[in-house]
């Protein structure tokens, strides 16, 4: 039976199987390391980590405005994202 960590990475890609964003990546494949490792490989996306610090406001503006768009996304599906943060985000720039 597999572990919990399993189970979420499994139900991560089924989930993003059904969303049609342009603002998530597409999930490409599951890759199985030993019996304790999955991985959740998708979609290469350019860009940067969004990072701490002055940002000029309508790069924030547009940034925030695409993180809602993609959770909205999730959330039509009847999920969520679970760890929205600037190292989950990725930037255009």
């Amino acid at each position: 039976m597999p572990h919990a960590a399993e189970r979420t990475v499994r139900r991560a890609f089924e989930t993003l199987r059904r969303v049609a964003s342009p603002h998530l990546p597409a999930p490409r494949a599951l890759a199985t390391g030993n019996e304790d490792t999955v991985w959740l490989i998708s979609e290469w996306v350019p860009g940067r980590p969004l990072t701490p610090g002055p940002v000029p406001l309508q790069a924030a503006l547009q940034d925030c405005a695409a993180v809602a768009r993609a959770l909205t996304s999730l959330h039509e599906v009847g999920t969520h994202h679970g760890d929205v943060g600037p190292a989950n985000v990725v930037v255009e720039g």
